[in-house]
């Protein structure tokens, strides 16, 4: 699970909630709530607020340290998230096998997938679309939203890293802040541009 949200040493329950509703927006909508058909936009709302807390975990670690501790940070994020995976996939597996064992075939890749954190990778290589599909869904297909926060988890500290030393040497901490944040926002443009550019795979067809 996310550990709580704080700046510096100061607990913000305010964000913790607004996550918490991000979150109940996206289960109204898959469970077909009708005062809730953009609750998905719950998923945004999170990944924003996760990139923000995570940003600021890092950036308070460099203040009171002097260094980012990634392996103590990569490790504090395993030891919240992977014992609570396996026990679901573990569940998951046993009920399938159990009660459903015609979807056991498909579901090796997206066990494997969702270990590894790669189930949105595994889903566009599967040529599926956890948002427009046929039939009943996969008992895992949505970890992908998890997978994109894990990834995320393991390559946005190392660009941190990289912003934090090109302003090194700036008299006040402000000026790396805003020039990280400056660089944050020329990768979210460049992401949206190839986001909204790039042919979908019908299109390719």
């Amino acid at each position: 699970m996310p550990e709580p949200v704080r700046s510096g040493q100061r607990y913000l329950p305010g964000l913790d909630g607004l996550r918490a509703i991000a979150v109940l927006a996206v289960v109204a909508y898959h469970i077909g709530l009708s005062w809730a058909p953009g609750g998905l936009l719950g998923v945004g709302v999170f990944f924003t607020l996760s990139g923000y807390i995570i940003t600021d975990l890092l950036l308070g670690q460099q203040a009171r340290t002097g260094s980012l501790q990634l392996v103590d940070f990569w490790f504090r994020r395993a030891r919240r998230l992977l014992p609570a995976l396996f026990v679901m996939l573990i569940v998951v597996v046993s009920w399938v096998a159990l009660l459903d064992r015609s979807q056991l075939a498909a579901l090796r890749g997206m066990v494997a997938s969702a270990a590894l954190y790669v189930s949105n990778w595994w889903l566009i290589a599967q040529h599926q679309s956890y948002f427009s599909r046929f039939g009943p869904p996969s008992s895992l297909g949505h970890l992908w939203s998890l997978a994109v926060e894990e990834q995320f988890y393991l390559v946005w500290p190392w660009l941190v890293l990289l912003g934090l030393r090109l302003y090194r040497g700036r008299r006040r901490a402000s000026e790396s802040y805003w020039g990280l944040a400056a660089g944050a926002l020329v990768l979210a443009a460049a992401s949206a541009c190839l986001l909204y550019t790039s042919p979908s795979p019908r299109d390719r067809q």
